[in-house]
């Protein structure tokens, strides 16, 4: 793959690396597809780190509640 981006990645102030800030693409059907299009287009690397940021609301707010509980604070509604 020699698209701009994995270029770009093989410049010199890239060096100490790279980051990608989403997998949202209309290229492929999700993530996970997503995610391995990039591994393969990057090669091998001595090191690569994902960090998976994403959280809906909803488990926000149950893992909220989970830790009040657990604290025995009370839980407003």
């Amino acid at each position: 793959m020699s698209s701009p981006e994995m270029i770009r990645v093989k410049l010199s102030d890239c060096y100490r690396g790279v980051v990608f800030d989403s997998l949202e693409t209309l290229f492929a059907r999700n993530a996970a597809a997503a995610l391995l299009c990039l591994l393969k287009a990057i090669g091998t690397r001595e090191h690569i780190y994902v960090i998976n940021m994403a959280q809906d609301y909803a488990a926000m707010k149950a893992q909220e509640k989970a830790k009040k509980e657990q604290e025995g604070k009370p839980i407003p509604s």
